[in-house]
C-alpha cells in the first residue's frame, strides 16, 4: 500500500489519530507497503484500540503481526476492497 492508502484506511477506522501517532514509523519501517488493504481493514474490524495515546509502534505492529499470521495459517479470506 502506498503511504496514502494506509492513511485512508486507517481513518475510515476512525484511527487518523492513531496514524499521525505511528506515521514516521510506519513509513520508515516499511511492512505495511506489500499489506492488501483489505487485510488492514479486517484488523481494525478484529481489533479495538481504545487506550492508544500510549500505544507504541512495536505493540500495533505486535497486535498486527498477530492478526495477519492467523489469517495466513487458517486461510481466511478478507473481503476486498
Amino acid at each position: 500500500m502506498t503511504e496514502e492508502e494506509v492513511e485512508a484506511v486507517f481513518e475510515e477506522n476512525g484511527y487518523s489519530k492513531l496514524y499521525h501517532q505511528l506515521q514516521y514509523k510506519l513509513w520508515l519501517n516499511g511492512e505495511l507497503d506489500l499489506v492488501d488493504a483489505s487485510l488492514l481493514d479486517s484488523f481494525f474490524d478484529a481489533y479495538t484500540f481504545v487506550e492508544y495515546e500510549d500505544l507504541l509502534f512495536d505493540e500495533f505492529m505486535y497486535h498486527f503481526r498477530m492478526y495477519q499470521n492467523v489469517c495466513q495459517k487458517n486461510d481466511w479470506t478478507y473481503p476486498t476492497a
